[in-house]
């Protein structure tokens, strides 16, 4: 235990100072995440309210993927979905949603995905999530995105 106390103490170290990069924070935060440690997460988020791109990008990537049962940051993300600049923090917020079967989100997922001015892949994003909520089994989804993929380099 005194090796995740000792990994979340650097990380927070790195991140006070600014001087981690997406890399590094995701080398130090991820084996915390795979052992779901609890103050590693409370950190994270923290991180979602940060002005740091880089922070709020791998919260939102580690919160999705490693705590899919918590439903509690569910609201942070429509927020990071509906209004955060960064197109990769509101796909992976989408994603994210679907991950924790926050299913309030759906109005809001709709509303990204009819938005005219949002790129491609957040929408791509936003309809997987949909269905995803909606039932659709996420290996079908996949399945689909590869044949999407393979009939695209015909």
């Amino acid at each position: 235990m005194c090796d995740l106390t000792e990994n979340l103490a650097k990380l927070k170290n790195l991140c006070q100072n600014g001087q981690v990069s997406e890399h590094k924070f995701y080398r130090i935060a991820h084996p915390l995440a795979e052992k779901r440690y609890e103050p590693l997460r409370k950190f994270l988020i923290e991180l979602l309210d940060s002005p740091n791109e880089i922070f709020r990008l791998n919260a939102v990537h580690l919160l999705g993927g490693h705590w899919p049962e918590k439903q509690d940051i569910g609201e942070k993300l429509i927020e990071l979905l509906i209004n955060d600049p960064n197109d990769d923090i509101r796909m992976l917020s989408a994603s994210a949603l679907s991950h924790i079967k926050y299913v309030e989100s759906r109005a809001a997922l709709h509303q990204c995905l009819n938005g005219p001015k949002e790129v491609p892949f957040v929408k791509d994003s936003c309809m997987d999530a949909i269905r995803i909520l909606n039932g659709t089994p996420q290996l079908q989804i996949l399945q689909e995105q590869l044949n999407q993929i393979v009939n695209e380099n015909r």
